[in-house]
């Protein structure tokens, strides 16, 4: 899978990056763009793929091939070579999707300008055209972690284009500030501050 350069979707992935929102939670997401022409690397392994999958799944086999092949690509330091099919879902339409990421972002969206959503959503119709997209959804635990929130993995897949663009982001708690928060102990008004805290975020 060949990673296609957009300045757009660059800024955009920036600004989703170990972003703070509200008092402790830190957002970290991409959105990024691939050719679905495969190198020869991405060959040998979708072989690989094709022998263990095929039959198993209600998508094609070079689709749900695309779609690892993406998620290696992406997340370098993975190897998802063995997930499951079953953590692949099918999205009625792109319109759902794009609700329930501006629900996840509307908090951080609310402190930026108020054109932030659409003019990440321009960016994104710009390359893929959503209008003619598949949507997936990939259902799997990549970021992880005791402190996670929430995470979110969706495929925008073009067949026209042959394009796939993946949009995946989480948020979790700061641990970090949770343990500055134990530390303080340096007076009455700083303890009861930190306990209501900690019962407000628990």
């Amino acid at each position: 899978m060949k990673y296609i350069e957009d300045t757009k979707l660059q800024r955009f992935t920036q600004n989703l990056t170990d972003q703070v929102v509200g008092f402790n939670r830190i957002m970290n997401g991409r959105i990024e763009t691939f050719s679905c022409k495969r190198g020869q690397s991405d060959k040998k392994a979708s072989q690989k793929l094709k022998e263990m999958h095929e039959g198993k799944q209600l998508y094609s086999t070079r689709l749900l091939t695309d779609l690892v092949l993406t998620l290696n690509a992406s997340f370098q330091d993975y190897d998802f070579s063995l997930v499951k099919p079953s953590q692949f879902h099918r999205v009625d339409n792109p319109q759902v999707a794009m609700n329930i990421i501006n629900n996840h972002l509307a908090e951080y969206a609310s402190s930026n300008k108020s054109t932030f959503l659409p003019s990440l959503w321009d960016a994104v119709d710009e390359v893929i055209s959503l209008s003619e997209c598949d949507v997936i959804q990939f259902d799997g635990e990549i970021a992880g972690g005791t402190n996670m929130l929430w995470e979110f993995h969706y495929f925008f897949y073009n067949k026209f284009l042959k394009r796939i663009l993946l949009f995946s982001c989480s948020q979790e708690h700061s641990a970090s500030h949770q343990y500055r928060l134990r530390d303080m102990s340096d007076g009455e008004e700083s303890e009861e501050m930190g306990d209501y805290l900690y019962d407000y975020y628990e």
